[in-house]
């Protein structure tokens, strides 16, 4: 049984310290999407510019012809094709940097923004890992909402057991996903739902925001979403792999910060 009260009170005091490095992490992160996605429009709308796509449709509207149809269709799927695997290319190692990250801060460490980049030494897993967790979950969701959220639930584990085993493949990590959160799944609802509070507030917070035209509140939310929420629902998701593995004691890392300040803390002491 997951209490997750303390659960949540033992990632807070593992986050002591950390919030600054996190924040910087995700607005590099942020960063770097938003360029990413800003070259993938470029390339798409040059790509669209010189295969000249208008006058193709313009030409099949004319002719009535199947081959064409066929042939912009392609043409088509090539390009949303290119944008998906760009997109997958970044997403899929960042993923499993994060991953990296809290699972660290759940052993004591303190995170350094070099970190964010650890998750490209398994970049093809991570590539892998990540689509199949997409195509998966979109496939179960097109049979209904509710089994692609369930098995975004079965999958939620991946990442972290990718980074703890780097040997395994990425359908190995998904098998492995779904076997430890067989049975848990509600109980990772349940942590989730102990921050709905917050997000309905800082939504609440964005929307007065919007409608009165406080900009302040907007950057307010995103700060506070970036800097506080985020990164303990991200931890406290670390620490419940760790619970569902059977590794988590719920003193044993505070324990471990503590003697570290403490190492930190004391003089060095010249001999001679």
């Amino acid at each position: 049984m997951f209490d997750i009260k303390e659960l949540k009170r033992k990632t807070k005091e593992q986050l002591k310290g950390c919030y600054g490095v996190l924040f910087l992490c995700s607005i590099i992160y942020a960063f770097i999407n938003g360029y990413c996605e800003a070259v993938t429009n470029q390339v798409i709308q040059t790509l669209a510019s010189f295969l000249n796509l208008e006058k193709l449709a313009n030409y099949l509207e004319a002719q009535n012809s199947i081959d064409i149809a066929i042939i912009l269709v392609l043409l088509s799927l090539l390009i949303i094709s290119l944008s998906l695997v760009l997109t997958l290319t970044l997403t899929g190692p960042f993923t499993v940097s994060f991953s990296m990250i809290y699972l660290g801060i759940t052993r004591g460490e303190k995170p350094r923004v070099t970190d964010l980049f650890k998750g490209f030494s398994v970049w093809g897993k991570a590539i892998i890992l990540n689509l199949k967790i997409a195509g998966y979950t979109y496939l179960w969701t097109l049979l209904f909402i509710i089994p692609g959220i369930v098995k975004s639930f079965s999958y939620s584990m991946a990442s972290y057991i990718l980074v703890e085993n780097e040997d395994m493949s990425a359908t190995e990590a998904l098998k492995e996903s779904e076997r430890l959160m067989k049975g848990h799944k509600l109980d990772l609802l349940q942590l989730y739902i102990s921050f709905l509070g917050w997000f309905l507030l800082l939504m609440l917070v964005g929307m007065l925001g919007i409608i009165f035209d406080w900009i302040f509140l907007s950057i307010l939310v995103v700060v506070l979403s970036f800097i506080w929420i985020g990164p303990q629902v991200q931890v406290a998701t670390a620490n419940f792999y760790k619970q569902l593995k059977g590794d988590l004691d719920i003193n044993e890392t505070i324990v471990v910060a503590l003697e570290a300040e403490k190492k930190e803390e004391l003089p060095e002491v010249s001999v001679g």
